[in-house]
């Protein structure tokens, strides 16, 4: 709901640097969309504008709604799959678009938004944006109620096969790894995360983090030794 279309893929880059945060909800676009990732993000959009107009509509009242609404928006979401049982539960989730270019075969000269959290941070912002000292929402305003987090840090695809060559090198030698997917991150866009860290002080995992756990649970489910 905070990457415009022309973000998500395609030839469209930014002149010069765009932040992507709390500022940045879209405007709801109708389809054709170009990808099934297009649609999934116009969904959100509309949801969440939904809501939003739901909420100011409804705490006109004197005493207002008695509950607030917290919205939190992260990117792709990465970790350890603890009910995964087998290679393809991982690669059915946002977990594949870091295993693409690790099982490889796949290769692509679309530029592509990149971006990533990590799935234990995103469990501690769902629990800490239920203590309403922590997180208190504006008391009066347009947005009373109301409280917003974008989640994400700014992933280079292109960097992943280095880092798997330099993480496994015997998988990647031994082709256990293929590792030979190319994708390419959109440049010119940058994830601000100031505000998470800054009023829920949850610091961002780093995409090492992510990938190193990633690509081990897919090694101990493919019962590669």
């Amino acid at each position: 709901a905070f990457v415009a279309p022309e973000l998500l893929s395609g030839p469209y880059i930014p002149p010069t640097e765009l932040v992507i945060n709390e500022a940045s909800l879209n405007e709801e676009f109708q389809p054709p969309y170009s990808t099934i990732l297009t649609a999934y993000c116009a969904g959100k959009t509309a949801a969440l504008r939904r809501s939003l107009e739901w909420m100011r509509e409804a705490k006109k009242g004197v005493h207002g709604l008695g509950f607030d609404l917290v919205n939190l928006a992260p990117t792709f979401i990465f970790g350890r799959h603890v009910l995964a049982r087998k290679p393809e539960d991982l690669l059915a989730t946002s977990n594949a678009m870091l295993l693409r270019s690790v099982t490889g075969n796949t290769t692509s000269d679309v530029l592509e938004f990149g971006g990533g959290y990590h799935l234990d941070d995103i469990v501690e912002a769902h629990l800490k944006d239920l203590d309403k000292d922590l997180v208190s929402t504006p008391t009066e305003g347009p947005n009373r109620s109301i409280e917003t987090f974008t989640f994400g840090i700014t992933v280079k695809w292109q960097d992943l096969n280095e880092m798997v060559s330099t993480k496994w090198p015997s998988e990647v030698k031994k082709g256990v790894l293929l590792n030979n997917g190319r994708f390419i991150t959109k440049p010119n866009l940058h994830m601000d995360m100031s505000k998470v860290e800054t009023r829920l002080g949850i610091k961002s995992k780093s995409l090492e983090v992510m990938l190193r756990e990633v690509v081990n649970q897919y090694l101990e489910l493919s019962d590669i030794k």
